[in-house]
């Protein structure tokens, strides 16, 4: 009896070696997994004000162009002006406008 009683206490002691090895490991694995998930709300976030200046950047490109297109018309229009008033022999000069 007494070995039977000395293999369980052995047994038993094992079993509590395991157990203490095994909550060290989820305890471990458990501060792994919370780091990983602060990581990835960091990400998460990094990401989202990229996508938003990416957003705000676009806009302001399609603003540009909507500006540039305005200004090449104008410029146009005033290249168009410039021919009119010449083919018509008005001179402009500072402070006024002549006949030729």
């Amino acid at each position: 009896m007494a070995d039977n009683e000395c293999n369980w206490n052995v047994l038993l002691k094992q079993i509590q070696t395991l157990l203490g090895t095994w909550k060290t490991l989820l305890q471990e694995e458990g501060t792994r997994l919370n780091t990983a998930q602060k990581t990835l709300r960091n990400l998460q976030d990094a990401l989202r004000q990229v996508e938003e200046q990416k957003k705000s950047g676009k806009t302001a490109v399609e603003e540009c162009g909507q500006k540039l297109t305005a200004a090449a018309a104008s410029a146009k229009s005033a290249e168009a002006l410039l021919k009119q008033l010449n083919d018509s022999g008005i001179s402009i000069r500072r402070g006024g406008y002549d006949r030729v």
